[in-house]
């Protein structure tokens, strides 16, 4: 009746999942080193979602190193971690091959561009409906209880936002 309704479920099950996913990745911040959970407020976290077409883009590449660069000299790395998604080319249900090239191409520019923080591999492409065609930048502030959401290059603002404690 509603083919729109119908059509757009996927694309809301997928987001609905992104968040979760992103509620655990908090949770694990909130666990000492005990294993007990303590709750606490996570002041600050940052999650870079970082489509793989940045690796074919020389601009989009130069932004993203440009924001590393800078989450470096703020000592933001250990509260950040990427999430890397793949294209769909890569992760064909036939051929791991593919899926085994991006890590490697992976590997080789988190070191050639010296990023030292944790990235991990979206196999699922659960987070594909979420993050645009280069990177996204989730800032999740504890202090001031909310979730922002900025796309690179950041604005002078929003590179106050994210550094602001």
């Amino acid at each position: 009746m509603w083919p729109s309704k119908t059509r757009n479920r996927p694309r809301l099950f997928s987001c609905i999942t992104s968040l979760i996913i992103l509620c655990v990745c908090l949770g694990m911040f909130a666990f000492s080193a005990q294993g007990n959970y303590q709750p606490q407020p996570v002041e600050r976290f940052i999650l870079v979602v970082i489509n793989s077409n940045l690796l074919y883009c020389p601009l989009c590449e130069k932004m993203m190193n440009d924001f590393c660069r800078k989450l470096g000299s703020e000592g933001l790395e250990d509260l950040t971690m990427g999430i890397f998604v793949p294209n769909d080319d890569h992760l064909t249900s036939q051929d791991k091959k593919g899926l085994a090239i991006i890590e490697k191409q992976l590997r080789g520019y988190i070191k050639g561009n010296n990023i030292r923080f944790p990235i991990l591999v979206d196999t699922d492409r659960i987070f594909a409906e979420i993050c645009s065609k280069d990177a996204d930048v989730l800032l999740f502030d504890g202090l001031r209880h909310r979730l922002r959401m900025f796309k690179l290059p950041l604005t002078q603002d929003q590179w106050q936002e994210i550094i602001s404690r």
